[in-house]
């Protein structure tokens, strides 16, 4: 049974560790689908609402998947100043 007894502890702390790192991945991927979900969200509400028409193809959905709100909020500049799909910059000027 002596023999045993630092297998079992080794064990006992791999399972703590491993445990942790799968919270640890966990608690990000969440973080990182509520961003992903709340970018493209958003880019859906400015198309809505504003009568937009950013282009939902998969270099935006892409950006927003990554980067969340900031990267929509860098879609809607893009978007704006006309350098991404059919803009409103030609009416600014």
């Amino acid at each position: 049974m002596e023999n045993y007894l630092p297998l079992l502890f080794g064990l006992g702390i791999a399972v703590i560790v491993a445990w942790w790192l799968m919270r640890m991945f966990a608690i990000k991927m969440m973080a990182f689908i509520v961003n992903s979900v709340m970018g493209t969200l958003v880019i859906f509400l400015a198309n809505r609402l504003f009568e937009w028409s950013i282009p939902l193809n998969l270099p935006v959905l892409m950006v927003c998947a990554i980067f969340g709100l900031p990267g929509s909020g860098t879609i809607l500049i893009l978007y704006f100043f006309g350098m991404i799909g059919h803009g409103p910059a030609p009416y600014l000027f």
